[in-house]
């Protein structure tokens, strides 16, 4: 039986909670990120924002983690594109359009694969929720989604991908939450130029939730802006993986892709206003 759209998780009283941005096939990184950290298989966990495929060396090793009882994460917009264009598998749905556009952005790696290993690697992503959130230890909420949310509010991203009955709109609803960078693009004015069209800071919080972890559009270094906090910081594209602590207030650490440079911190600029 498929697991629901959305997920919730217990606070962690036993460890502690990490999440990471997108890590397009580097699991190598995520490894050594973990390492730096003194990372507990026995009682901590991590949290992915999604994109763990194409682009990278590792794509292979999706299932290998997704399979480790302390890895938990949603879909991003190249799981969504792999569920579409992975016509490999006999039962996935026939669309050589999508697949075109999936090799185009990264998935050729998947057609390497023996039809066992594809199948089984579909199978495990389809499995993924499309939002998550987590108790905290001091009772507050952390969503997790990959691009965006609906309205402004996670209580309108919990409805949409909980509720049986019928929505004209939910197709829509699930591209805006995998490929939306309408509030990624205002974060980035105020890390760049510390303004974005008058836009501040807390205008971009996310209601009915205490923070939530977005990935999806790359930043330069992993950014704040009022609740909301961004870790793709561009691994895919020469840049570094970014793990953080899954709290409103945590640490976060980046790592360049050999791994010989690790820098700590939140890009400040966007997480206060002036």
């Amino acid at each position: 039986m498929p697991r629901p759209l959305f997920r919730r998780h217990d606070a962690n009283t036993a460890g502690r909670d990490f999440v990471v941005g997108d890590i397009h096939g580097h699991f190598y990184l995520l490894e050594a990120l973990l390492t730096h950290v003194a990372f507990d298989e026995r009682a901590d966990r991590v949290f992915s924002v999604g994109d763990l495929v194409d682009h990278g060396p590792e794509c292979e090793r999706t299932s290998e983690f997704l399979l480790k009882p302390w890895f938990n994460a949603i879909r991003g917009n190249h799981e969504q594109m792999l569920l579409r264009g992975a016509h490999i598998v006999d039962w996935a749905p026939q669309d050589m359009r999508a697949a075109s556009l999936w090799i185009s952005n990264g998935g050729d790696w998947f057609f390497r694969m023996s039809l066992g290993d594809g199948e089984s690697l579909y199978c495990d992503i389809q499995m993924l929720p499309l939002a998550a959130e987590v108790a905290l230890p001091d009772g507050g909420t952390a969503g997790l989604v990959h691009a965006d949310v609906l309205a402004d509010s996670w209580a309108a991203v919990r409805a949409c991908l909980t509720d049986e009955s019928p929505n004209p709109d939910f197709a829509r609803s699930i591209e805006h939450l995998v490929w939306s960078r309408s509030r990624a693009n205002d974060v980035l004015g105020l890390v760049s130029e510390g303004s974005s069209g008058g836009t501040r800071a807390g205008d971009l919080s996310v209601s009915d939730i205490d923070v939530v972890f977005f990935g999806h559009t790359s930043m330069p270094l992993p950014a704040r802006a009022g609740n909301t906090r961004w870790i793709d910081s561009g691994v895919s594209r020469g840049g570094s993986l970014s793990l953080a602590e899954l709290a409103v207030d945590g640490h976060v650490w980046s790592m360049t892709t050999d791994c010989l440079s690790v820098t700590q911190g939140w890009t400040t600029q966007a997480a206060e206003d002036t």
